[in-house]
């Protein structure tokens, strides 16, 4: 695999602003991580099917509604 780098010269509001992308950026990651972490710590085992599944810690009901067309 072939690849080309490119050395970018940058103003200081043009650094400025890219840094300020990345930080937005590296906050995003670290935000989706923290997720995928709590989602592995709400796992319960399930000795029906004898493997891991997903639990909210929040119990919540999903209640369908009709709309006016009878769908």
């Amino acid at each position: 695999m072939k690849t080309l780098e490119f050395k970018l010269q940058l103003n200081k509001a043009q650094s400025q602003q890219v840094d300020s992308w990345l930080d937005v950026q590296r906050w995003v990651w670290n935000e989706g991580l923290a997720l995928l972490k709590d989602f592995e710590a709400q796992r319960t085992y399930n000795k029906h099917d004898k493997a891991y599944a997903p639990c909210c810690p929040i119990p919540w009901e999903y209640h369908w509604e009709k709309d006016d067309a009878g769908r």
